[in-house]
């Protein structure tokens, strides 16, 4: 999270509030960051539901800055559902769920300056952005909507009879 909020601090553009959720404020780690990094960014615990909801609705776009080689992260499904595009690092599932320039955009791991550069373009690219979001949206919905995940399913059933 800390590149992240080095990144956002080091934007060109900054004109995009960030608001981290997920923030519980129960580690050092956390509590640093918020420390550090409280004058630019809003902390927000978990959230869920009608909260959830609007916290979306008000982004312009999504930035996962995993560090990990998540499977499916449910954020990136619950952004493209919400017709948001996003910014993901270039390794681990990312690089088979999201599609340059359609449905987001990819920086370095752990680039700083490369990520960065992607949020102030996001910043910048109201109507890309808006674009890549509608993408992934269609994307979302054609790729894991329960249809299409239970006809995927009987085709491998099928196939091994």
């Amino acid at each position: 999270m800390h590149q992240l909020l080095e990144a956002y601090a080091g934007c060109e553009s900054g004109t995009l509030p960030l608001c981290l959720v997920g923030y519980t404020g129960k580690t050092d780690y956390e509590i640093d960051l918020k420390r550090d990094y409280g004058s630019i960014a809003t902390f927000k615990d978990f959230a869920s539901g009608e909260e959830l909801n609007e916290l979306y609705a008000k982004a312009s776009f999504v930035v996962i800055p995993s560090v990990w080689y998540d499977n499916q992260p449910n954020v990136l499904l619950e952004a493209a559902l919400r017709s948001k595009m996003v910014v993901v690092p270039r390794h681990g599932c990312f690089t088979d769920l999201v599609e340059e320039g359609v449905t987001g955009l990819f920086y370095n791991p752990d680039d700083v300056a490369d990520l960065a550069e992607k949020m102030s373009w996001a910043s910048d690219n109201a109507d890309a952005v808006r674009t890549m979001g509608i993408n992934a949206s269609k994307r979302v919905h054609e790729l894991h909507s329960s249809e299409s995940h239970i006809s995927h399913v009987m085709d491998i059933f099928n196939s091994v009879r």
